[in-house]
């Protein structure tokens, strides 16, 4: 599964190859779109926001990269989750 956030469409850089991705290996591809302050990506990165979208996230790894904020926020929201330390890794980016 993977969650690919953004703040408006012509910001899915890589859309057509990660769609092609998930397509051959059958995966989930949920693009989140909208300004970080609209009700819908908001909610997206509460606790359970995530739990309904990923149920069994305790029992995955997680995979972060994105900018400070987004990595600090979802950190805090896989915490309050209970996802174990070594099930998180990080790959932190600027712009």
């Amino acid at each position: 599964m993977l969650i690919y956030r953004a703040s408006a469409v012509h910001d899915l850089h890589l859309r057509d190859e990660l769609e092609h991705l998930a397509e051959l290996r059958h995966a989930t591809l949920w693009f989140v779109v909208g300004d970080r302050r609209d009700p819908g990506p908001r909610r997206l990165f509460t606790p359970t926001g995530m739990r309904e979208l990923v149920p069994d996230i305790a029992e995955r790894d997680i995979y972060l990269c994105g900018p400070d904020g987004l990595v600090t926020q979802s950190l805090q929201v896989l915490r309050r989750l209970r996802v174990p330390r070594r099930q998180i890794h990080l790959d932190p980016f600027e712009f």
